[in-house]
């Protein structure tokens, strides 16, 4: 059985009286897979740049343009690293939640109830990097908490799932 998690104290907020907790996760860091890797070329090319090109009008129209894409794309990756340690999947004895947004919070909520499907999904890059992915179904409607992807732990957490 995985042990009881630590819930972030604003989190608290959303539970009713009554309502155990059964997982408590936030999503997998490589949700920020493709902003780490713009993060990572943009570096590179500044690098590049700043290297391989000479100081003619030009080239310091480049470099400059290099720099301001290193910086759209470092500001980017912080953004959605701050609303990366905001995003938490939290599953309890009576619904499933997913809390999002660093300025805006956000919060999806779905029934144990209304739930009548759940898939479990680990492609082979969840299985190498460590995530998985819940499909959530509930009688043929269309929800806001359908798809969560990037579950850390994923068998784990599974598992705890199963057992309510």
């Amino acid at each position: 059985m995985a042990r009881r998690p630590r819930l972030d104290r604003e989190l608290e907020r959303y539970l009713v009286d009554g309502e155990t907790v059964i997982v408590a996760v936030r999503l997998h860091w490589f949700h920020l897979a493709r902003e780490i890797l713009i993060a990572l070329a943009a570096t590179i090319f500044a690098f590049w740049v700043d290297i391989k090109i000479s100081m003619s009008p030009g080239g310091q129209l480049l470099h400059n343009v290099s720099l301001l894409l290193w910086w759209a794309a470092a500001s980017w990756l912080v953004w959605r690293v701050l609303n990366w340690r905001r995003d938490w999947f939290v599953a309890t004895d009576k619904r499933f939640l997913l809390f999002y947004g660093f300025i805006s919070r956000r919060v999806a909520m779905m029934p144990l109830l209304k739930v009548t499907d759940m898939t479990y999904d680990r492609s082979i890059l969840g299985r190498i990097v460590g995530y998985g992915k819940f499909v959530l179904e509930s009688a043929g409607q269309d929800q806001a908490l359908s798809n969560i992807d990037h579950v850390p732990d994923a068998d784990v957490h599974y598992k705890a799932i199963c057992t309510q």
